[in-house]
This record gives structure tokens, C-alpha cells and sequence, in this order.
């Protein structure tokens, strides 16, 4: 025992025994000569004076865990300590702790001497940079003054070109497109960003104006700061070489000598074209709930005359109860829309939920047909059933939102009088709807966008509504597991289908449900 007390008093860290009671049991003599002899007492009485334990000490937690910890403490000799408790117990089973700490003091303050040290570093970096920019600048007016010797001129060229790499490799990192031009709006320099913003080709050679982008031109933000105006937040919607149009937020500025004259002009430009979209976005939002509550609305306003008029001249029950069945009916059909128009931004994060039960497809179309008699030419539309069709699993209201806008769209682009054909099939653990017309037909190029937000053929001579159904539709059979497609010819007609799956079934691809 003596011989581990004397290797114990040998090491370099302190080393301490505490009891349950926080007693010092045992110290060696590092521990001994920093904080003293204990005699007997508590250590937070000896070491800090206090009349109980420290708020900050996580030494006694190892007995409520029974796990080792580390942790560092401040002594009373204001030195840092790396702390290591170890729980265990003596021969007689009362719990201990063994308490290791090494003095870190000096490796903290060497580590706040490097942060201190990169500090410095980060800021010669800086003010490097700025002597570096500080010298470019001085040297192009260096260029301009001996622009006479050739010699020269082609020495001082050399070393513009090696500054001016120096600095693209400072600016490619910048997200913004960066354009700077001579005074003749000739391109001198332009970095990355502007070329992917703009689309074009990364062997793109500075050259003449006229030859490129109209952000140069008569007019454009350069052209304005070679006239020594300041441009700030200007929005230009500019057509790249692939057609693509893209919005943008810019910024020009002239490039002025000493004296004032204008030698060139600097240009920055943001694509601001998500944003807009965004914008767009909730523009056609706004608009669409006006375009697609107007039609219900009016029912609703016609049957409540109507309602009122035949209260006044005595009208049969049958009749009034018709005309508040109306007005329910469009309630009902008003509170669908805007449930529809907040599923779809919903059912983008993945986040719509849909009641869903089993549905009796070719009852509920008969039913749907009976109901809609008064608002849609029902007349025109035929069902046929392939074969007996099992129920499917589907929210009534969001399935009722399908087939009316894929019905109206049939009704509405097809020729007066022609037939509108539902057809009704089962295709393994899926029934496939489609409903086919006899319209103009849909161009191939245009098919692929057809479910896209907003989205409206060029074609079509009738170009009511904002172009939002297609694409609530989707999300609407989507979210159901299902899948929605269409095929068209010219000249012979369209056919949308879309798959819900059978009751009973798995429903692969479904958002959630309720």
C-alpha cells in the first residue's frame, strides 16, 4: 500500500478518493499541495468555503448513474483541470469515487493563443486583399499613363492579365453575376456566376457588345453607367440563347479615373427568377379562389332569389325544398374549393390528408351525374362499365373535385352536342377511370405539361380559368396512390385517365390518410 501511495504522489495528475458524503478519503500529494490537507472535512467546504455543494460540480452524478464521466473544473488556485470520475466500491460496498485531473491550464492558453493568432492572420488576409485591389487599381491607371511605349504597354499587360486571374479567383466565388466593361461597353471581364445566369457557354470570349447580351445595349444598365448614372435595383426580364427567360435584379455603376472621366462601368445582376415565380404563384392563388368560387357562388345567389320568390308567391314545399338543396348543394361545393386549393399546397409538403372509405365508382358516378344535371350537360356524357368493377378506396369530396374538373375541361373543349364517354375498368389491385371527347386534340409537345401548376395550351381558342385544375387534379389522384395521364390526337379528341386503387388493397404511393 505504501508503494502505490508513493507511485500515486509521483504522477503528474492529482488523484483523489472521494466518499458519498463528499469527503477526501485519500489525496495524493499534487492534489495535497494545490488545495491542502482537508482534515476531515466536506470538499466544498475546504476547497471553496461553502456552507454546501457546488451548483457547477458533476463529480457526485457517476453515483446516479453509475457511469464514468469527464469533465472540466476551475480549482481554487484558478487553474483548469480535466476531470475523470470513475465510480466503484470499497471492500465493505460503501460506493467511492476515484477522481483523476490534469492541469490543462497551459494547453487552454495555448489554444486561445492560436485563435488569437488566426484572428490575426484572418485580418493581415484582409487587409491583403484590400492592398491587393488597392494595387490593380493602381496599376490600370499605371496602364492608361504609359499607353504610348509599346514595350512597356506589353509588360504591364502581362502582369494586368496575371492580377486579373488573381482576382477572378477572388470573385468566382461570389453567387451574383459580375460584368465590368470598358468605355465602348466592351466586355473586359465576367465571372462564372454571370455566365451560368445568363446561359452561356463557359469558352465564351469577351468581345463587342452587340454581339451579346441586351444588358449592354442602348438603354441597359451599362449603358446608363457609361452616361454616369448610378442603376440600383432595377428588374429586367432578359431571353437567354436556350429561350429560357429569366428575371433579374440589377445594379450598374460607372468605373471613373482621377479626374472623373468615365473609363468603364462595373454591372451586378441577381436571378430573382424563383422569386418571381413564387410571386406568380400566389398571385394565380389569389385569383383562383375568385375564378373557382364564382361559379358556386352564383348558384347559391340565384337559388336564394329564386328561394325568395316562391316564399312570396306561396310556392309548393317540393319546390322550396329544391331551391335550399341548391343552396346547401353550393355551400358544400364553395367549402370543397377552398379545401382543394389549401390541399394543394398542402399535398406539395407531403402533407394532405384525405378521408378516405370504400366507394362504390360507378354508383357514385350516377349519383354524381343526378347531381350536377342542373349545372353541367350531363346529357352528353356516357358510362360504360367493362366489367364489374370492385369498390375503391377514395375520399368521396376530393373524388367529386376530380371528376369535375376533368368533365368540365371534356365538356368545355369538345364540340357542342358530341359525346363524353366515362369508362370504368379494373386492372389488378387498381380500377383505371377514363373519360374520353371528340375535341381538337392536344398537341404531342404539350401533353407532358398538361398537369403542371398553371399551365394552359397555347392551342386552345377557350382559355377560361387560371390553369390550376390539371394540376390540383394531380395532386388530388396522387395522394390517393393512384395515377393520372392523357392521350390525344388532332383532330380526333383527348382521354384523361387516372388509377384509384381497390378496397382492401395496399395503396403504394399515397401521401396519408385519416
Amino acid at each position: 500500500l505504501q508503494l502505490l501511495h508513493s507511485l500515486l504522489d509521483e504522477l503528474p495528475t492529482y488523484v483523489a478518493l472521494l466518499t458519498s458524503d463528499y469527503r477526501i478519503a485519500f489525496a495524493n500529494r499534487l492534489f495535497r499541495e494545490r488545495f491542502g490537507e482537508s482534515h476531515g472535512r466536506r470538499c466544498f467546504e475546504y476547497l471553496f468555503g461553502r456552507a454546501e455543494p457546488c451548483p457547477d460540480c458533476r463529480t457526485y452524478e457517476v453515483l446516479k448513474t453509475g457511469r464514468p464521466i469527464e469533465w472540466e473544473w476551475t480549482g481554487p488556485d484558478g487553474r483548469c483541470y480535466h476531470i475523470y470520475d470513475l465510480p466503484f466500491t470499497d471492500t465493505n460496498g460503501a460506493p467511492l469515487i476515484l477522481e483523476t485531473g490534469a492541469d490543462i491550464t497551459e494547453l487552454k492558453q495555448a489554444g486561445e493563443e492560436i485563435q488569437r493568432l488566426n484572428a490575426e492572420l484572418e485580418q493581415r488576409v484582409i487587409e491583403r486583399t484590400r492592398e491587393l485591389s488597392e494595387a490593380i487599381q493602381a496599376f490600370r491607371q499605371e496602364i492608361a499613363e504609359r499607353a504610348r511605349a509599346q514595350m512597356e504597354r506589353e509588360r504591364l499587360l502581362a502582369e494586368v492579365q496575371r492580377r486579373a486571374a488573381e482576382l477572378d479567383a477572388t470573385i468566382s466565388a461570389i453567387s451574383d453575376g459580375l460584368i465590368i466593361t470598358d468605355a465602348s461597353a466592351d466586355i473586359v471581364r465576367m465571372n462564372e456566376a454571370a455566365l451560368r445566369i445568363l446561359g452561356i457557354e463557359a469558352g465564351f470570349a469577351p468581345g463587342p457588345a452587340e454581339e451579346r447580351s441586351s444588358l449592354l445595349g442602348e438603354g441597359s444598365p451599362v449603358d446608363r453607367a457609361l452616361h454616369g448614372e448610378l442603376v440600383l435595383g432595377l428588374r429586367l426580364r432578359i431571353r437567354r440563347p436556350d429561350g429560357q427567360h429569366r428575371d433579374l435584379l440589377v445594379n450598374a455603376g460607372p468605373i471613373r479615373e482621377g479626374e472623373g472621366h468615365i473609363r468603364g462601368a462595373v454591372m451586378t445582376f441577381a436571378d430573382i427568377t424563383p422569386i418571381m415565380e413564387l410571386q406568380e404563384q400566389r398571385e394565380d392563388l389569389l385569383r383562383a379562389v375568385s375564378h373557382d368560387l364564382r361559379s358556386p357562388l352564383a348558384g347559391v345567389y340565384g337559388q336564394a332569389q329564386l328561394l325568395e320568390r316562391r316564399l312570396t308567391s306561396g310556392a309548393p314545399t317540393d319546390k322550396l325544398r329544391e331551391s335550399i338543396k341548391w343552396i346547401l348543394r353550393g355551400a358544400q361545393r364553395m367549402n370543397t374549393l377552398i379545401g382543394d386549393l389549401v390541399d394543394s399546397a398542402r399535398s406539395e409538403h407531403g402533407e394532405l390528408r384525405l378521408s378516405c372509405r370504400p366507394i362504390d365508382l360507378e354508383s357514385a358516378l350516377h349519383e354524381y351525374l343526378r347531381e350536377r344535371s342542373a349545372t353541367m350537360d350531363t346529357d352528353r356524357i356516357r358510362v360504360e362499365i367493362v366489367d364489374p368493377v370492385p369498390p375503391v378506396l377514395a375520399d368521396r369530396d376530393r373524388l367529386e373535385r376530380i371528376l369535375d374538373n376533368l368533365l368540365s375541361n371534356a365538356l368545355k373543349y369538345s364540340e357542342p352536342g358530341t359525346p363524353i364517354t366515362v369508362s370504368i375498368r379494373r386492372r389488378g389491385a387498381e380500377v383505371v377511370t377514363s373519360i374520353a371527347d371528340r375535341g381538337r386534340g392536344i398537341a404531342p409537345e404539350e401533353l407532358s405539361h398538361l398537369f403542371q401548376r398553371c399551365f394552359r395550351t397555347p392551342t386552345a381558342e377557350r382559355r377560361e380559368g387560371l390553369g390550376l385544375g390539371l394540376y390540383i387534379t394531380r395532386l388530388l389522384v396522387e395522394a390517393h396512390g393512384g395515377r393520372i395521364w392523357a392521350e390525344s390526337q388532332l383532330g380526333v379528341g383527348s382521354t384523361f385517365s387516372f388509377t384509384l386503387p381497390v378496397a382492401g388493397g395496399e395503396r403504394p404511393g399515397a401521401q396519408a390518410q385519416t
